[in-house]
């Protein structure tokens, strides 16, 4: 479970970040972040810029009063930091 990107997504949603402490049992039986993944569609990987996707993605999110809302990580900040 969590290494699917339905998890990463909902567990990013849920605690508002991702780390490391997803990966402990605990945070994987989540009721919070189990409630998202449902919620969740993965759509087709990138075919423009694709070098620049190492580990990154593009979320949209759609809300129920119809606006939507995206953003597109190309690496996270970690990297992005080692990177300079």
């Amino acid at each position: 479970m969590a290494h699917i990107p339905h998890y990463f997504a909902a567990a990013g949603v849920a605690d508002k970040h991702f780390g490391w402490e997803h990966c402990t049992p605990e945070k994987i039986a989540d009721r919070a972040i189990h409630r998202l993944i449902d919620k969740i569609t993965v759509g087709p990987p990138p075919t423009e810029h694709f070098e620049r996707h190492r580990q990154g993605a593009t979320v949209a999110i759609r809300t129920t009063d119809g606006r939507s809302f995206a953003s597109t990580v190309f690496l996270p900040l970690q990297e992005r930091a080692r990177d300079r």
